[in-house]
């Protein structure tokens, strides 16, 4: 997972740092669910679950690995950092 956001965010190495404290480079349970937090969060990036109906719209299923990065990729050019709580721990 990692080379995955490398490769997504070549040019910026913080998203990284973003998220290894948000999941640890997981997507994935061990029973190989996506990994969906308390507060609804999905997977390697934690895309919360309110953009679920956006993502749909736009064609991107954020419970695989690509689709969490692709709409990470979406989020950061609209907001930077502002999505992630680690953000702030970093």
């Amino acid at each position: 997972m990692e080379e995955l956001v490398a490769l997504a965010f070549p040019n910026d190495p913080i998203m990284a740092k973003i998220v290894k404290c948000e999941s640890n480079f997981k997507h994935y349970a061990k029973n190989g669910k996506v990994i969906i937090s308390k507060t609804n969060d999905y997977g390697l990036f934690q895309i919360n679950g309110i953009h679920l109906k956006e993502a749909k719209k736009r064609g991107i299923d954020i419970t695989t690995p690509e689709g969490n990065t692709a709409f990470a990729k979406i989020l950061f050019k609209q907001s930077k950092y502002k999505p992630w709580v680690c953000r702030n721990l970093i």
